[in-house]
């Protein structure tokens, strides 16, 4: 017997057409870690369709057309995993199939079927989806462009180009041209081998440690640089194929890999049983020839891909120069040129001692003292000195005498670190010779 007032947004929420309240997903039971294959054609105006396939293969998505070889697993799953982001905007009402009689871009996935409980059945089931045209009477945002989408036999649905993205490029995104696809997280150990060795016996490994790395060439460990270990990832990931070639016995003896000079093995923290390798053949004047892995083509790569898979503790050893702390620090000298700067501290005071005696600028002496002994390579050139590093007449010395500390404990030292239980140098001498490429050459002399 009572009227009640409502709001506006009560009756505008009530105000609805039936599809408003339609779910707004692509599909209903469908999960990225169930599609094992992907066909994918594309259509041209003007010109005959292209097909592109790829299957999941021990835990590698591989392309048999357009090209054979490895696809790139983050745009294969990302072509999935749009497809599952991807939000309806609109139905389209019926006769909306007129606009996918002629779909762009046609996808068919295999995946595998999961009973109620999600358990595996055993049996795989195909998913197609069509991408059409423009769903002109679709209500859209500004600058929203909708595309019509049909998943099997469903309804006709609107859906935002920007979403299909992934799906509407084209089959030569799916090839995968690094030389390494696993992450920066995902790799638990390098391992390299020369020559013979290289399929078996390890010249030089690097290995994760809980939160550090550590380098081992021979019975020797010592820590090395994460640093220098992500550069050397990275530079793996950014090295793009320049072309390939078929792996058949003629063109692996060709180029030098029928019996690989290098091998580069990548184990995995994710899954122990996956372990990438990296052939390394012949280099000839575009650039070098890989293997990687059991893939049924050879590629080449250029930009000193050649000189970065050679094996080289350098390359990972850490960088720190100085491994005291300002604090430790008693004196300090530059010589430049015959003429010696010195300075040293009592009782937390600086004093210039050479070529004047004065008082020395509290703040500008403790910011030289944090530069020097927070010093890092920038790179490891070698353990032999060359004429032309200019280190025999260098352009600057820097001596550095530190207060006595005492030795580690041996019994609780770094079982991997080589100088467990030595003390810490109480004299450091850094030469700095000639200019090189992103800084100068330096030799580290301690004592």
């Amino acid at each position: 017997d009572r009227v009640h007032l409502v709001g506006q947004d009560f009756f505008e929420a009530l105000d609805q057409q039936t599809d408003q309240f339609r779910s707004k997903e692509l599909f209903d039971d469908l999960a990225t870690r169930d599609v094992t294959a992907m066909t994918l054609r594309y259509a041209h105006e003007g010109a005959e369709a292209t097909e592109a396939r790829v299957a999941l293969v021990e835990h590698r998505w591989v392309a048999s057309t357009p090209f054979r070889g490895w696809a790139r697993h983050g745009v294969v799953l990302g072509i999935v995993d749009a497809l599952l982001d991807a939000r309806v905007a609109r139905y389209v009402p019926e006769g909306g199939e007129s606009l996918v009689a002629s779909p762009t871009v046609t996808l068919t996935m295999t995946a595998k079927e999961r009973d109620a409980e999600g358990r595996d059945t055993g049996r795989l089931h195909e998913v197609v989806v069509r991408v059409g045209d423009r769903c002109e009477a679709a209500p859209t945002d500004e600058g929203v462009e909708l595309l019509a989408v049909r998943v099997d036999d469903a309804a006709v649905v609107c859906v935002a180009r920007q979403a299909l993205e992934t799906l509407l490029g084209s089959e030569t995104t799916l090839r995968e041209t690094r030389l390494l696809a696993a992450t920066d997280d995902q790799v638990e150990r390098l391992v390299f081998g020369r020559g013979e060795a290289s399929g078996t016996d390890a010249v030089l490994e690097v290995r994760r440690d809980e939160d550090r790395w550590v380098l081992r060439e021979g019975e020797a460990s010592r820590a090395a640089d994460a640093q220098a270990v992500s550069e050397f990832l990275g530079a793996l990931h950014a090295a793009e194929a320049e072309s390939f070639e078929d792996a058949s016995e003629a063109s692996l003896a060709a180029r030098g890999l029928a019996a690989p000079r290098l091998r580069l093995r990548v184990h995995r923290s994710d899954d122990e049983s996956i372990v990438e390798y990296i052939d390394v053949g012949a280099v000839d004047t575009v650039g070098v020839w890989v293997r990687r892995g059991e893939e049924p083509v050879l590629a080449r790569y250029v930009g000193g891909v050649d000189e970065l898979l050679v094996p080289s503790g350098l390359r990972f050893r850490a960088r720190d120069v100085i491994t005291r702390e300002a604090d430790d620090v008693l004196s300090f000298s530059i010589t430049r040129e015959g003429v010696e700067e010195r300075l040293a501290t009592e009782n937390g005071a600086w004093r210039i001692e050479a070529p004047y005696a004065l008082a020395a600028d509290r703040i500008a002496t403790r910011d030289v003292v944090r530069a020097l002994t927070s010093l890092r390579a920038a790179r490891w050139v070698g353990d032999e000195v060359e004429a032309s590093m200019g280190l025999a007449s260098p352009r600057l010395r820097v001596h550095l005498a530190m207060r006595e500390a005492q030795a580690p404990d041996a019994e609780h030292a770094d079982d991997e670190a080589p100088d467990a239980g030595a003390p810490p140098p109480t004299t450091i001498d850094l030469l700095v010779g000639a200019a090189t490429d992103g800084g100068a050459f330096m030799q580290p002399e301690t004592r």
